[in-house]
């Protein structure tokens, strides 16, 4: 998805993020939070409650 230059926006950084809810990949989900941090939307509230989400579901800190 990164690599072959699609726009990201929210939902699609929320969208990833519970995926990696759903089938407890916090390492993936760690490299998709990365890429949120850098892009314009890192304080959106929609990926924010996503993240937690994300975390709180693969019991990650």
């Amino acid at each position: 998805m990164h690599a072959d230059d699609f726009v990201l926006n929210a939902y699609s950084f929320a969208s990833a993020l519970s995926a990696c809810a759903a089938e407890k990949d916090p390492r993936t989900g760690e490299q998709v939070h990365g890429l949120v941090s850098k892009s314009p939307h890192a304080k959106d509230m929609y990926i924010g409650s996503a993240l937690v989400d994300m975390y709180a579901k693969c019991e990650r800190p």
